[in-house]
């Protein structure tokens, strides 16, 4: 995976949680929508993004416009991660 298929993929993760004041209670509403049948979002290329994500030493917040700090963006994505590998 490239890193503009990562990065897209972790994109549309935040974005539906930009406005959220508790980004990790979102993670069951926003899998949910990204789980509907017929759904282009593949379970195995989020968890590859996450995971290429979560490694990067870089910021993740600044993907997409939004104010919550780095380290909640990022316990966001591990709370998607392990709600992922549940499904």
């Amino acid at each position: 995976m490239n890193d503009d298929e990562w990065k897209g993929n972790i994109r549309a993760l935040i974005y539906p949680i930009q406005f959220s004041k508790q980004p990790a209670a979102e993670v069951e509403r926003v899998l949910d929508v990204l789980d509907y049948p017929g759904s282009p979002w593949d379970k195995d290329g989020l968890k590859e993004a996450i995971r290429l994500a979560l490694a990067q030493k870089g910021p993740l917040a600044g993907l997409i416009p939004q104010e919550h700090p780095e380290a909640v963006i990022r316990a966001y994505l591990e709370a998607v991660l392990k709600e992922l590998g549940r499904r």
